[in-house]
């Protein structure tokens, strides 16, 4: 991972702690987030996908505006990694996919 990556994932991921605390699964006893990644070494360069689950926590409604919160958080991927982000604001808790390519320019996802 380059440094570029690092810190747009530093970003998201501060984003997504700082919102699940707030407002989410972290701001109530007994919710939990789960973060899975997983790896497609099949394609070259290699596709990385990152998901971020939050349960336990209050009921989730899509917000009435888009946050700038949320516009960083796509931003970063999309520009500066060449990447897509979902955000599903499901009741049970906010599911928030990432991906991206491991060699970041030029490559968008597939």
């Amino acid at each position: 991972m380059n440094a570029q990556t690092a810190v747009v994932l530093n970003i998201a991921f501060h984003e997504l702690v700082t919102n699940a605390a707030k407002y989410g699964a972290l701001s109530v006893g007994g919710g939990a987030v789960t973060v899975v990644w997983t790896v497609d070494a099949l394609l070259d360069p290699a596709a990385i996908e990152i998901v971020w689950t939050e349960r336990g926590g209050p009921p989730v409604q899509p917000p009435s505006r888009r946050g700038f919160g949320s516009h960083v958080l796509e931003t970063g991927i999309a520009h500066d990694l060449g990447g897509q982000v979902t955000i599903d604001f499901q009741p049970e808790g906010l599911l928030c996919r990432m991906r991206y390519r491991a060699s970041h320019r030029n490559y968008p996802v597939a």
